[in-house]
């Protein structure tokens, strides 16, 4: 009776991935001041269109292909240095 599920953290980034080195100015964090690392990652500016679009992009790329029962998304993160431009 056991159905398969996924779990998201979309709202981290890693400071060693693509997306980050692509898209830097993605990261929530004050100008002029230094972003917080939180077990190696930063968190998205989920204000900045751009940002939704590519997370539910990556999203459905998966759950459009995968059957899969039930989605978590984990939203584990103290957040710091909340400024958007």
């Amino acid at each position: 009776g056991m159905r398969f599920g996924l779990w998201f953290e979309p709202e981290n980034i890693s400071a060693d991935s693509d997306l980050y080195r692509a898209h830097p100015d993605w990261v929530l964090g004050v100008p002029d001041r230094g972003r917080t690392l939180s077990r190696n990652e930063y968190a998205l500016d989920f204000s900045q269109p751009d940002v939704v679009d590519n997370i539910f992009e990556q999203m459905t790329a998966v759950l459009d292909k995968v059957p899969i029962d039930y989605i978590k998304w984990d939203m584990n993160r103290n957040l710091t240095e909340v400024y958007s431009p």
